[in-house]
């Protein structure tokens, strides 16, 4: 996948055409959410964080990363041990995303309720 998704690349509009090279919808979702700076806040042990992960695929979920911000275990958080990103936050739920305005939204999110928030589109 990701050797074809290179040449895709650096094949451009004829790829896409030849080759169907058309970009996988969650990779440009995933793309628009890390460009639209949303921060999804999860906790180890948090099944509802495992069900958001699960949402996307790998290479989506990847693309992501810089901006999952793990909060700790359930149990360092009850106690106050929770990672200062987090407390700075003020995430009280878990998963908790924290959109570019400002906008916060607590559990699981599908994609059309994380279009409502970010402004992104997922066209699958």
């Amino acid at each position: 996948f990701l050797m074809k998704r290179s040449w895709c690349a650096l094949l451009g509009a004829v790829a896409i055409s030849s080759l169907g090279c058309a970009e996988d919808p969650q990779i440009a979702f995933a793309e628009c959410l890390v460009d639209k700076k949303a921060e999804l806040y999860t906790a180890a042990g948090c099944s509802y964080c495992e069900k958001q992960k699960d949402l996307f695929e790998e290479e989506a979920w990847e693309i992501l990363q810089p901006n999952v911000i793990d909060c700790g275990s359930l149990k360092d958080i009850f106690v106050g041990k929770q990672a200062q990103k987090c407390i700075d936050q003020r995430i009280i739920g878990f998963p908790t995303w924290v959109f570019g305005d400002g906008k916060k939204a607590m559990g699981y999110l599908d994609f059309e309720q994380l279009e409502k928030y970010s402004g992104c589109k997922y066209e699958p």
